[in-house]
Formats: C-alpha cells, sequence, structure tokens
C-alpha cells in the first residue's frame, strides 16, 4: 500500500536539556534534607513552581487542580507548603552552571507563575528577556523557561540530544526505530480500522517516510538508554487549478524507549496511535533531564496534547525494571 519509507531527522525547537551536577547537600550536616528529593520549575520572570517530590520512596503531585481563578488553573498541595525555601539548586537549560536558589514570598492567590498556571513562590533565579510568541493568552510575549530546581539527595546527569544522529551507535538505533515503527504501523492496521488510510488504501501515489522528532540519549556503565519519538506521515502531490499541492492524509506518532548493550538493542514502552489534521489525541514529549538516585534514574518529561500541558516521571529500575511513568502533573502551561 505504501510506496517507500526512509529515516529523516527532524530537529524539534527546545529537544533535549542537558542538565549535570553534584548531589544537593545541607552543608551544616552534610547530610540530604530529610531525604526528601523535589523538583521544580524556574521561569523566566524569576517565580518558581515545585512540581513534584519523592517522599518515603514514594512519587508525589505538589500542584493539585483547583476551580479557574484568573489564569490560575491549580494550587500547592500540603507537602509543596512544607518544603524549606532554603537549600534548592537551579540548573538552567543548555548545559548552564547550577546555582544556589531560595524561594522566596508566595504569588497572590490570583497571580499565576509566567510558565505555568500556578500561584508559584517569587525566588532569585535570574530573571530572561521575554521570547515572542503567538498566542500567549491576549499576549504576544512570553517569560522563558529558566530551568528545573532540585532540592534533596539527587543529581543530574546529562542527557544527551542525538536527534541529529553523530555517531554510529545513534544511527543504528535510529535505524532500528524505523522498524519499530513500521511493525506498530502493521499491527494497528491489523487490530482496527482507520478510516483515513482505507481513504487511499491502494494508491501508488500515496508516499510515506518514518522522521525521527527527538531522540535522547542517557549513557550508564553497562549500556545506553534512548527515548525517542517519530512519526509517520501518508500524503500525496495533487494539481489544483494549475497549481501543484499537498495532502496530508494521516500521521502516525510512536514514542518508547531502546535499551543497547553488549546483548544488542531491546525496545521498551512502544507506543503508538494516529493521529488527525488537528493533532487532537497526540501526546509530545520534550526530555528536560535525567534524575539519577541510588538505585534508578527518573526521565524528566514536558508533555503536550491538544490543549494540555504537563509533567511527566518516567522510572527506569530499580535492577533490571523497564521504563514505566511513575507520575504525571498538570501544569497550565501556556
Amino acid at each position: 500500500m505504501i510506496a517507500r519509507s526512509a529515516i529523516v531527522a527532524l530537529a524539534v525547537a527546545g529537544s533535549a536539556i542537558v542538565l549535570s551536577a553534584a548531589p544537593l547537600q545541607n552543608r551544616k550536616t552534610d547530610t540530604a534534607i530529610n531525604g526528601t528529593v523535589a523538583i521544580g520549575v524556574a521561569c523566566g520572570d524569576g517565580t518558581f513552581v515545585p512540581v513534584a517530590a519523592r517522599i518515603k520512596n514514594r512519587w508525589k503531585p505538589l500542584i493539585e487542580e483547583e476551580g479557574s481563578l484568573g489564569n490560575v488553573y491549580g494550587v500547592f498541595t500540603s507537602d509543596a507548603r512544607r518544603l524549606p525555601r532554603q537549600g534548592w539548586t537551579l540548573y538552567p537549560p543548555r548545559a548552564g552552571a547550577p546555582q544556589p536558589l531560595s524561594l522566596k514570598s508566595p504569588l497572590k492567590k490570583d497571580e499565576s507563575s509566567g510558565c505555568l498556571g500556578v500561584a508559584g513562590f517569587k525566588s532569585d533565579a535570574p530573571r530572561l528577556p521575554p521570547r515572542h510568541v503567538r498566542p500567549y493568552r491576549g499576549s504576544d510575549w512570553a517569560p522563558q523557561f529558566g530551568g528545573i530546581g532540585l532540592l534533596g539527595p539527587a543529581r543530574f546527569e546529562h542527557g544527551e540530544d542525538v536527534t541529529a544522529q553523530p555517531d554510529e551507535d545513534s544511527r543504528r538505533v535510529a535505524a532500528n526505530i524505523v522498524r519499530h515503527v513500521q511493525a506498530v504501523e502493521r499491527r494497528i492496521l491489523r487490530d482496527s480500522r482507520q478510516p483515513t488510510l482505507e481513504r487511499f488504501a491502494g494508491r501508488t501515489e500515496v508516499r510515506s517516510v518514518v522522521r525521527l522528532m527527538s531522540m535522547t540519549r542517557y549513557r550508564t556503565d553497562d549500556g545506553e538508554w534512548y527515548f525517542f519519538q517519530a512519526r509517520k506521515q501518508y500524503g500525496e502531490w495533487y494539481v489544483f487549478e494549475g497549481k501543484r499541492m499537498y495532502k496530508d492524509w494521516a500521521r502516525l506518532l510512536v514514542h518508547g524507549w531502546i535499551r543497547s548493550s553488549s546483548g544488542g538493542l531491546c525496545v521498551h514502552g512502544l507506543d503508538g496511535r494516529f493521529v488527525d489534521d488537528d493533532w487532537k489525541i497526540a501526546s509530545v514529549y520534550r526530555m528536560t533531564g535525567v534524575l539519577v538516585l541510588d538505585d534508578r534514574t527518573v526521565w524528566i518529561a514536558e508533555g503536550s496534547g491538544y490543549e494540555s500541558q504537563w509533567y511527566e516521571l518516567f522510572e527506569i529500575g530499580p535492577g533490571n525494571s523497564p521504563p514505566h511513568s511513575v507520575l504525571s502533573v498538570p501544569n497550565g502551561g501556556f
């Protein structure tokens, strides 16, 4: 039905952020603060919003939804309000140098932080120049993402953006992704009816191509982990009133994890679905860093869908436990 398929790297604005640092410790006792690990998001307007915390070995959201009040959609949980204001470390985007972070007074109840729809804290995070976007809740200017804040006995490791396939290892994984995307396509077409695809079934002029939207790599002592998101598009060129035009019939969106080790490549958590032109059922992820704990790693992802945004934590470990989602926190972003 489909004439050809190939892999093409597609750079996505704001793809994986590279973060690195040593574990955060209490300067007086040289021990972790209560064993609690918390993460949050700094906005470019100097505000800060705690998002999630690992308390007594369990991840908990620090934001809960509430009836909309102006630009505010959610409030802090009791766990968030008990977090210390001092002892945080801010990790700026693009591998900037980490710096101490202190939280100050909370915003007013009807005020929201610049990049999340939550009444967060004022902080000493750097203020960044706004960027031009459309739309932005009635304004053309939005504060930039200021980085990830960390509290507790953990550290960030580098998350490598290898979407452009800069080496042989990443090219080998990309070729493997193509085969998995095609396998997902066959399974979905076999198990369910897709009216969009039926409209051009058997038409040889329709072309498809697998495009790598993002791929993030994290190296360990015994191998590498890759998170990827790819899409397969279906479309054709046609002539209308003397003009050559392109019709995009459908897209298959696939994401998953690939483990590369001496034993070869192994795929985990493969998920795919067809999306229509408005992407209403699509979920797109941007990895913002890897949190390293004693016996596991936690990938921090920023997710976006149709009129929705959230932060999601994917945990790998302990031991051979495959990647799995442990928490999803809506962020009310713009």
